[in-house]
Parts: C-alpha cells; sequence; structure tokens
C-alpha cells in the first residue's frame, strides 16, 4: 500500500493498480496512535472502521502532517505512542474487513483536492438535476449584463461549477432537460478571471478555443463567496491545464472587459460526471 494525503483526507492506495482502496476525511479523525517502529493507528469520530498501517518512512512527518491539518480545522486530533500493551489492546479491538468490502464515500476530489458539495435541502427539488453530480461550488450570483441604456445591470442566476466546467441558470433551476441553463463555461477553455471590487468577478473565455460566446460579468453577494468561486476555479483550471490561470485585479470590471447586453446565447454544455464516476475511478485502477 502507498498512503498520501491532501489539504482534506488521507488515502491508502495499490502502488500496483493504482487503486485507493481507503479513504478518511481528516476533520473525522479523533486519534493517531503510534505503535512500535513503523506502525500507525487511526480512529475517528465517525462510524468507520480503525485504521492499522505501517509507515517504513516518515512516520513522524505523516504525524505531523495530521495535526497540521485538524488544527486548521479546528478539530482536537491527538497523538499519542503506545505501549506495548496498548499496541496488543488497539490490535485486538481491531475489527478486520475484506479489501473488497471496504467503501467510502468521496469528500474531495483528490486530484484537484477541492471538496465535493451537497445540493442544499432548501434546492433539492429545483436542482434535483445537480444532486448527485460533482459540484466543487453551488449558490446564487448576479450575471451582470448591459440595460437598453448602457447601463450595467444584474440579473439573478443559480450557479455551480462542476470539474470541467462553469454554469448559470435561471433562479428556478436547470430543469431536468436543461433548457433553463443560460451560460456554460468550459474550465479548460477560460484564459483570465478579472478580479473585480467586492463580490464581482470576470470571466475571459478563450476567443481561439471552444464555443465561442462572450465575455462573462458575475456579482457574488460578497467577497468572500466570490473569493470561494475563484479558488475552485483556480484548483480545476491547475488539473486541467497544469498551469495557473491568470488573474487581473481591478477596480472596475468595465476596463477589463467587455460586458454586454443580454442576447439569445445557446451555451455549449460540458457533460457533469456524478460522484458515483469519481468513486469508480477511484477505486478501478487499471487492471
Amino acid at each position: 500500500m502507498v498512503c498520501f494525503v491532501t489539504k482534506n483526507s488521507l488515502y491508502l492506495g495499490d502502488p500496483k493498480t493504482g487503486e485507493v482502496v481507503l479513504s478518511r476525511p481528516v476533520r473525522q479523525l479523533k486519534d493517531v496512535q503510534v505503535l512500535g517502529d513503523t506502525g500507525i493507528g487511526l480512529r475517528g469520530t465517525d462510524k468507520g472502521v480503525d485504521w492499522f498501517f505501517t509507515v517504513p518512512v516518515n512516520r513522524e512527518l505523516l504525524v505531523k502532517v495530521l495535526l497540521k491539518l485538524a488544527t486548521g480545522f479546528g478539530v482536537p486530533l491527538t497523538s499519542r505512542t503506545l505501549s506495548v500493551e496498548g499496541e496488543k489492546s488497539f490490535k485486538k479491538e481491531i475489527r478486520y474487513v475484506e479489501r473488497k468490502e471496504a467503501t467510502w464515500v468521496p469528500e474531495e476530489d483528490p486530484r484537484t483536492g477541492l471538496l465535493l458539495l451537497e445540493v442544499p435541502e432548501q434546492h433539492k427539488v429545483p436542482y434535483a438535476p445537480l444532486v448527485p453530480k460533482l459540484l466543487h461550488w453551488f449558490g446564487g450570483t448576479f450575471h451582470i449584463i448591459k440595460d437598453w441604456k448602457g447601463a450595467n445591470t444584474p440579473e439573478r442566476r443559480g450557479c455551480w461549477l462542476t470539474p470541467t466546467a462553469l454554469f448559470l441558470c435561471k433562479p428556478t433551476g436547470p430543469q431536468v432537460d436543461g433548457r433553463d441553463i443560460t451560460r456554460c463555461v468550459g474550465v479548460e477553455f477560460m484564459t483570465e478571471l478579472i478580479d473585480g471590487p467586492e463580490g464581482q468577478l470576470g470571466i475571459i473565455p478563450s476567443t481561439t478555443q471552444g464555443p465561442a460566446q462572450p465575455h462573462l460579468a458575475l456579482k457574488f453577494d460578497s467577497a468572500e463567496l466570490k473569493r470561494t468561486m475563484m479558488d475552485a476555479i483556480m484548483g480545476a483550471y491547475m488539473f486541467r491545464m497544469n498551469t495557473p490561470i491568470k488573474v487581473t485585479k481591478t477596480l472596475s470590471l468595465d476596463a477589463k472587459m467587455k460586458i454586454e447586453k443580454e442576447k439569445d446565447h445557446k451555451p455549449s454544455l460540458f457533460v457533469m460526471k456524478t460522484k458515483a464516476d469519481l468513486y469508480g475511478l477511484l477505486r478501478g485502477g487499471t487492471k
């Protein structure tokens, strides 16, 4: 087995097949137990099984990383070195399971380190098609367009980000067939983020690659919400393009992008993968 840690979770995987056998969110850990020369025992706050595995090298570093991450989450994770008798007692209490029976629920996409979000309960009916999908951001925003006088006008929209694209739809939801999705910008076809004042964010699509579409100007309800969207886009873009997306800070979106009147724009939609797809990918490995 190999062990790796992201900013959210700990994983054990098969180095031969690439299969991720087990995963545990750091925020669900309550106790790290150091056993013998190489052993690690993990107990959690959830009802998941306890873990015992060996770390031939860098065991102290692994414990240090887990404690630091837990502190960032505000989780009171403890670490202790067990005596010989304590080690025997811990191993005796372990419930062993077959590898094929070991299951887990992805809390993040380990390829990007981005958390997987749930559609809030109050939105599960109008946004039902999104419930099983991989979502890195979900909420409301305003699509800024020009009115007939040429003034910037905010139109309320539902908004979500998947690993591959950013979507806007009418506030009543996308509909089962997606007919109320008003904009869709592929992450790989974004060329620049315009970081405007407060909650304003501009997205510049490529003019040479992907579907032709106008610049996208958004206004989030707060600068903090805008920041979470920017972080998610930057993480998804880095994974897909292996390079950071360009970010330009400005005091005025109009100075850095072209905000247009609302047009009868028919977006080209990107396939939205599900959490089951991700789990299958991670558990499947290469046979």
